[in-house]
């Protein structure tokens, strides 16, 4: 469960590493944020390998979709459990355009079912 002032990490190259949630702006029927919820986050740390290309500051504010979480999701048909060992998000402009060209591994195949179909299709995989 993702509540305001979880660490998480970024899952593209925009030259991120940790962010911290200040605020979930849409959430499902609860008060944590899920897979495909909109969160506004700060930058807390940089890539170092990410030097040359880097978009993102330390302590600028940016949007996220969160893409994988800890716990696990609603069980799907036929009682399967899926949950990922990190908590990550992918940074996302004001438009919900990925900022990055790049997502890095796979995401929940439930971001595109909330609509973030661009986020899906830059992912390695969907599980």
């Amino acid at each position: 469960m993702i509540v305001v002032g979880t660490m998480l990490t970024v899952g593209d190259n925009s030259g991120a590493w940790r962010v911290r949630c200040i605020k979930i702006l849409r959430k499902f029927r609860y008060m944590f944020g899920r897979p495909g919820s909109v969160l506004v986050v700060t930058v807390r740390r940089l890539r170092k390998a990410a030097t040359k290309r880097r978009v993102s500051k330390t302590g600028s504010l940016y949007f996220g979709v969160l893409t994988c979480t800890k716990k696990e999701v609603a069980r799907r048909v036929g009682g399967c459990v899926i949950q990922f060992f990190t908590n990550s998000v992918v940074l996302v402009n004001e438009e919900f355009v990925p900022i990055a060209r790049r997502v890095l591994g796979p995401v929940f195949f439930e971001i595109r079912l909330v609509g973030r179909l661009r986020i899906g299709l830059l992912a390695r995989g969907l599980i």
